[in-house]
């Protein structure tokens, strides 16, 4: 992805059935705390050949004075959670946006 860019996949059991809504918010305090005094996390839904998935997009803060954009699309099957996140510079977040939308139309939860 180049230099100062990320991504990554988590997949986490979740231990009982949760909506993707529930995980949503249950993820939101903690995002809005490390966006400090950036904007807060903005979030949408799309649909992706896995089904809808939330998207959670926020500028991180980070000890420079670029700050960290992160893209998070959250998927909830049954009682699993995948979280594929991409994380640039926020000077290169209109690149790695444009790459994580792609990447996530040829997503797939099996």
């Amino acid at each position: 992805m180049g230099s100062g860019r990320t991504a990554n996949v988590i997949v986490n059991p979740l231990g009982q059935n949760m909506t993707l809504d529930q995980v949503v918010d249950l993820n939101l305090p903690q995002l809005k705390q490390m966006s400090g005094q950036s904007a807060p996390p903005k979030v949408s839904k799309i649909q992706t050949p896995a089904g809808e998935v939330a998207k959670i997009e926020s500028i991180l803060e980070s000890g420079n004075m670029h700050g960290i954009a992160s893209t998070g699309y959250y998927a909830v099957k049954g009682q699993t959670l995948v979280v594929v996140t991409f994380s640039a510079m926020s000077k290169d977040a209109a690149d790695v946006a444009a790459m994580a939308e792609k990447s996530m139309q040829t997503f797939r939860f099996e």
